[in-house]
């Protein structure tokens, strides 16, 4: 059995590399953004998921010998198990270099997850700012699902941008290595040391050929030639395979509460091999994206190992102006949003989906994949309460106690819209008195979620009048020149979360009525000069929001 060197000897090796890793970010400091203080303060970078031995997937603090962590300037490693969190510096290997049953399941972050396999080794380096994952590969094949910039390094340095599926894998000869760049979807940049830059589109492949230098450099590969080749068959089935496999996995995560708890179904990892080399195969057919989220949904993975496949085709049926399977595909989508808790996307997608087929909610074999009563829910329009405005920096001599006219304006405005649906403002009086509120309070976000809850509503909308005033220009009397000028900042929370999920702010510079300064008795005809335009921009705004 081939083992690691000496822990001495592997401990210099790594820091070696996290050096080189530094020194390569700061080289590529024209592609990415400085290293920020905000990825400095976050220690874990990568979270180990499913770890498979053969064919058993590991649970939930379960360890293997076969995979083990070594920590940045540690003398021994440890046994890895999933959940195991890695910073800057560790190294997740497997220590035969003749092991071919270990794959692993490693999530950067929400956007980007590497599959692991072939005896791997990789080395977490900084992120470097706008990067979401920055490995380094040692051995093994390394693959990248990610919606973020990422890069992965092995000699040559691989960028990834956004939307991309690609990898890497590194092949051991008797005279040195062969590496293969393979770009799956999206786009990449590969650099290397003494060559230009090469783009690499989805379906190509680069094969760099590399050889051990010979005299007192020895020890050391070097390029010697590079390919540029279509991807083949090979190629798309091995990855689909590891994906089929680790995603299998997730429905396991075995526990020990059976003999066959944490074996693989081989009938579940064929379909979902076949679906996903389908993608691999052709990554802008939306047809082949939906039938792979539909599949991993239908056998009961969780609703974010589908968001990947669900993006891209609701994105490619709406650019190819097919409505039906748009429907289907937003529809989908919404449910997996649901799943995870997100109703706001779940809400979004749904009344798109409605609004693009009205006869959607009265066909429930399309919403089949929904809880009956969230359908309902997610399909209404949301519930919105108008709170009176404060009105502390109005100049009361014009103002004259108009806000409860304001908070009825905007609700009507509102109304008319059809995006919502206006809670009873008879409620409002008796809510504030149950929270000992008093006046018309530029409320904080937790309090207004619990006059939310009170009231029984989706969102609260509270507002303040930053400006209403009339200022004399020049001259007096019949000569004087005026200016009015009202301004109004409002700000929409969700209930639930007590977050600001919007927040907006509309202004007007109007000629005031005629004897306004002189005595202030045109207050009325001054607030429809300066508010009802103001009233009418922030509905429309506040309407036009897709993700409430």
């Amino acid at each position: 059995m081939a083992r690691q060197p000496h822990p001495v000897c592997r401990t210099f090796q790594l820091v070696l590399v996290v050096v080189l890793g530094l020194l390569s970010l700061s080289a590529g400091a024209d592609t990415t953004e400085p290293y920020s203080e905000s990825n400095a303060e976050a220690d874990d970078l990568a979270v180990i998921g499913q770890v498979l031995v053969d064919d058993w997937a590991l649970g939930v603090g379960e360890t293997t010998d076969r995979l083990q962590v070594l920590r940045a300037g540690a003398f021994e490693a440890e046994d890895a198990a999933p959940s195991m969190t890695l910073a800057v510096g560790d190294s997740l290997l497997v220590p035969d270099l003749d092991e071919r049953g270990i794959q692993a399941r490693v999530a950067c972050s929400d956007e980007t997850e590497v599959r692991l396999d072939e005896a791997f080794e990789v080395v977490v380096l900084p992120p470097g700012g706008s990067l979401d994952c920055n490995l380094l590969v040692l051995r093994g094949a390394v693959d990248l699902q990610t919606d973020a910039p990422t890069r992965l390094q092995s000699g040559e340095t691989v960028m990834g941008s956004r939307a991309t599926q690609y990898g890497v894998r590194l092949i051991p000869t008797r005279r040195g290595q062969v590496q293969e760049v393979l770009v799956f979807e999206g786009e990449i940049v590969l650099h290397a040391a003494g060559e230009e830059t090469l783009e690499l589109p989805a379906g190509q492949k680069v094969v760099v050929t590399s050889r051990l230098s010979d005299g007192p450099g020895g020890g050391t590969t070097r390029p010697t030639d590079w390919t540029r080749v279509a991807l083949d068959g090979d190629d798309v089935q091995r990855v689909a395979n590891v994906y089929a496999r680790l995603d299998t996995a997730t429905l396991l995560e075995a526990e020990g509460d059976g003999p066959e708890a944490g074996r693989l179904d081989v009938g579940t990892v064929g379909m979902l091999e076949e679906l996903y080399a389908q993608t691999l195969m052709r990554p802008d057919d939306p047809k082949a994206r939906l039938a792979l989220a539909s599949a991993q949904l239908d056998v009961g993975l969780p609703a974010w190992t589908a968001t990947y496949q669900l993006d891209r085709a609701v994105d490619g049926y709406a650019t190819r102006g097919q409505s039906p399977e748009l429907v289907q595909a937003l529809t989908l989508r919404a449910a997996a949003a649901d799943r995870q808790g997100d109703t706001a996307t779940a809400r979004r997608d749904l009344r798109r989906a409605i609004s693009l087929e009205p006869q959607l909610v009265a066909r429930p074999q399309t919403l089949a994949v929904f809880d009956p009563t969230r359908v309902e829910v997610l399909a209404r329009a949301p519930t919105l309460a108008v709170l009176e405005f404060d009105a502390q920096h109005a100049n009361r001599r014009y103002w004259r106690n108009r806000s409860s006219q304001l908070q009825e304006d905007l609700q009507t405005e509102l109304l008319a819209t059809g995006r919502f649906r206006l809670a009873d403002s008879d409620r409002f009086e008796e809510a504030q008195r149950e929270m000992a509120l008093s006046g018309t309070p530029w409320i904080d976000p937790r309090t207004a979620s619990e006059l939310g809850e009170l009231l029984g509503v989706d969102f609260i909308l509270v507002g303040r009048i930053e400006e209403y005033d009339v200022i004399q220009r020049s001259g007096s009397g019949v000569l004087s020149k005026s200016v009015a000028n009202a301004s109004v900042a409002v700000r929409v929370i969700d209930t639930a979360t007590g977050r600001v999920v919007w927040a907006d702010r509309a202004a007007a510079t109007k000629t005031p009525p005629r004897g306004i300064y002189s005595n202030g008795s045109q207050s009325e005809a001054l607030y429809d000069v300066l508010m009802q335009p103001i009233v009418a921009e922030l509905a429309a705004d506040l309407a036009g929001q897709d993700d409430l």
